[in-house]
């Protein structure tokens, strides 16, 4: 049974990705959201990233598109990252990176419990990040605000 109209509009409207627009309001929700939503929207960012750059490395095919669709051979975060890896787009330590990643946003996706970078699991996990290897000023100025 095919979907219904509401469904294919929706599910065209996640497939068209963000342009210039979209990227400044995502950005204005993160400054404006809670940790949860930042998790959720910067994850979103990262593997928006990596299907751009495996789609860099495809021919331009209707079919192509398909593959990226939620139900798709690559349709979820982490079928991405093992392409991208794959394909030799990033070495180990972005793919552990990003595999970290995959798994804050995943359980702050699905989990009914309040998490907060603060929450001493969440920040193990985020203290196992690998990169940036150099910290900048105002790496170090945003974590001191979530301690």
């Amino acid at each position: 049974m095919a979907d219904p109209a509401y469904i294919v509009a929706f599910k065209k409207l996640l497939k068209e990705g963000p342009d210039h627009s979209h990227v400044d309001e995502m950005v204005r929700e993160f400054y404006g959201e809670n940790d949860r939503a930042a998790i959720i929207l910067l994850s979103t960012f990262a593997e928006q990233g990596i299907v751009w750059a495996i789609r860099s490395k495809m021919r331009k095919h209707s079919l192509v598109g398909q593959l990226f669709d939620p139900d798709g051979a690559i349709g979820t975060f982490g079928a991405k990252i093992s392409v991208a890896f794959a394909l030799d787009l990033f070495g180990t330590k972005t793919k552990h990176d990003l595999d970290l990643i995959r798994t804050l946003r995943n359980g702050c996706a699905h989990s009914d419990i309040p998490l907060r970078f603060k929450t001493p699991e969440v920040r193990a996990v985020c203290d196992h990040l690998l990169l940036p290897v150099r910290r900048t000023l105002w790496w170090r100025a945003r974590r001191r605000k979530y301690r």
